[in-house]
């Protein structure tokens, strides 16, 4: 009898822990070694510790590239700590995210600030253009540095990530007459008819910073972890991947801004949670 209530405590533990990720997850990368962090700089083995030392200003680390299935849950965690004798620097943690191709998708690409934004140009653009005229332009935003105009958009946002993209001059959205001229930071690098759907998009986060976004590196050991999943529509959250992510790295970036900091990180791991 004990050994059957033994075995029926271990199945009503197994249930109870099914969809915890406890007993079900599935490691996607573990990081143990700089070997497994391709063109990785600034970084040594810490034997005793079975640890990596970062030295330096933007220490950059990153794994290799994985798939992504926006179905499944993923957990980001790993230990940090300055090198002890050490103040302890700013750090980021998290992912970049690919496209199909490999390529990195930025920010701007996809973060629509505001809804409503969309237009059209109300005149042909020429490669070289240094001013827009759009039909609409009454709900931009014209007093950030960090806005964008991005060409051949589409209503269901099927676009993104859109990378047609020009930077704006900040206060020089202005209305004259029936239509609004958009000032350009540079000139416009290829032709657009009249006609050509357009909106406004912004510059945000530079990468993913699902465990960690300008954290300061503790004295002692600390895990910090995160968990992703689903594609965002718009925007680029840290908890969702960024529309038309299909593969990412996971990243690190230690002392930032420091040009003498030391940060030790190990345990280094990406799974999947049920």
């Amino acid at each position: 009898m004990k050994e059957f209530s033994k075995c029926k405590w271990f199945a009503a533990a197994l249930a109870a822990t099914a969809g915890t990720g406890l007993l079900f997850g599935a490691e996607v990368i573990r990081i143990e070694k700089v070997a497994d962090l391709p063109g990785a700089k600034k970084l040594v083995e810490n034997a005793a510790e079975k640890s990596i030392t970062a030295s330096g200003r933007w220490a950059k680390a990153t794994s290799k590239p994985f798939p992504v299935d926006p179905a499944k849950k993923y957990k980001l965690s790993g230990k940090i700590r300055a090198v002890p004798g050490t103040v302890g620097e700013n750090f980021y943690f998290g992912f970049i995210p690919l496209d199909a191709k490999g390529r990195q998708i930025a920010s701007e690409q996809v973060n629509v600030k505001t809804k409503g934004t969309d237009t059209e140009l109300a005149a042909p653009v020429k490669a070289g253009d240094t001013v827009v005229k759009v039909k609409d332009a009454s709900k931009w935003d014209a007093a950030s540095p960090w806005f964008v105009i991005a060409f051949n958009t589409k209503d269901d946002y099927s676009d993104l990530p859109n990378r047609e993209l020009a930077q704006i001059v900040e206060k020089k959205i202005e209305k004259k007459g029936d239509v609004w001229e958009v000032t350009l930071k540079k000139p416009a690098a290829k032709d657009y008819p009249a006609g050509t759907k357009v909106r406004q998009q912004r510059y945000g986060a530079t990468y993913m910073y699902t465990a960690g976004a300008a954290k300061k590196a503790p004295a002692d050991w600390q895990e910090f972890s995160g968990v992703v999943q689903g594609i965002a529509p718009i925007g680029n959250p840290a908890r969702q991947w960024w529309n038309g992510t299909k593969q990412a790295q996971v990243l690190l970036i230690m002392n930032f801004e420091s040009k003498d900091g030391k940060t030790e990180f190990k345990d280094i791991v990406l799974e999947t949670i049920d």
